[in-house]
């Protein structure tokens, strides 16, 4: 969705509200365990506060993921809520990031969107913080299952040295 900013930066209105829904494309979505995403509600308003254009937006959705540990389906809710400046050019040193940058009074929510989904994704993404995981010798889920593998692990670099006080 392209926000067409120009009567609110003219002056003819002092607030434009949008709604918009869309399935957000996050490239990046498998280095995330990122499995699938709900379509995402954005609800907001542009506003002129004197020489100023400030957007207030929250953004609404649902994602699926992997568990990290396990490989099961976990979803989880994402929400997030949004005060930013539009402004027409990029402040040369300004490393305050509450801004964004709008061309020829055009804004771009769908990107916006995107990005300030992609900022808050987490790393990895686990069912419980007490997943016990997959064996990572049988590949059973120790969660529901116990396996039968042996305990002794091995350092393979180390593995060489095993028979070392047994050999003359």
């Amino acid at each position: 969705m392209i926000l067409n900013l120009t009567e609110v930066t003219s002056g003819k209105l002092s607030k434009i509200p949008f709604s918009h829904r869309f399935i957000p494309e996050i490239e990046e979505k498998i280095n995330f365990g990122i499995i699938a995403i709900s379509e995402f509600d954005i609800n907001g308003e542009v506003s002129k506060s004197g020489n100023t254009i400030v957007i207030d937006f929250t953004i609404k959705g649902e994602i699926e993921y992997e568990c990290a540990r396990c490989l099961d389906s976990v979803f989880r809710n994402f929400e997030k809520q949004l005060h930013k400046t539009v402004i027409r050019t990029s402040p040369m040193d300004s490393e305050d990031e509450d801004w964004y940058l709008s061309e020829d009074h055009l804004l771009n929510l769908d990107q916006i969107v995107v990005d300030e989904i992609v900022m808050d994704l987490p790393y990895q993404t686990v069912c419980s913080k007490d997943c016990k995981g997959l064996c990572p010798n049988c590949g059973v889920d120790l969660n529901h299952e116990t396996c039968s593998c042996k305990d002794e692990k091995i350092d393979p670099r180390l593995e060489i040295l095993k028979n070392f006080f047994t050999q003359e």
